[in-house]
């Protein structure tokens, strides 16, 4: 059994496929592809697991890797297809169209604002971000900051009243 600075890969690989899988979504994996491309980033961290000084840190820069090498990102007109399809029903579900839309928003940013807001959204600060993506840490901040402009915007844009309503 392979242990990791007392953790087993078993045990990291159970607490952290889920929030994996749903990082892969927030840097734009096609949907019908996160699972593998988590594992993929999974069998690299059990591969190399007795090298790996943060294994967090390591699948999700393995992810990346596999979402820019092999094209898994979703393209324009999936997104189109998935909201011409409607929202879900009412009631429960109206967790899930909130997660689909923010999803919505997240993919419609430029791929270094949503690699840095999806890293930022899994609890990583700006100099943490730039050693996963090894980008400049000024640069990872820039990012940030832009994607968090174009985020506000496209909120606003989508909710007028809300800005009418904190003008009163």
């Amino acid at each position: 059994m392979v242990e990791h600075a007392g953790t087993k890969f078993e045990d990291f690989y159970r607490a952290e496929l889920r929030p994996l899988i749903w990082f892969a979504v927030r840097v734009g994996a096609a949907r019908a592809e996160t699972e593998d491309v988590a594992q993929e980033a999974m069998k690299a961290a059990w591969a190399g697991w007795a090298r790996i000084e943060n294994p967090r840190a390591y699948v999700r820069t393995a992810v990346l890797r596999v979402v820019r090498r092999t094209g898994y990102q979703v393209k324009r007109n999936q997104e189109a297809a998935l909201r011409a399809a409607g929202p879900p029903g009412v009631g429960a579900e109206s967790f899930e169209a909130e997660a689909r839309r923010v999803l919505d928003l997240l993919r419609a940013l430029p791929e270094a604002q949503r690699e840095v807001m999806a890293l930022t959204m899994d609890g990583y600060d700006p100099l943490a971000i730039s050693q996963i993506t090894g980008r400049k840490d000024s640069t990872v901040r820039s990012h940030l900051r832009h994607a968090r402009r174009n985020l506000t915007r496209a909120i606003d844009e989508h909710h007028p009243e809300k800005e009418a309503n904190d003008g009163s």
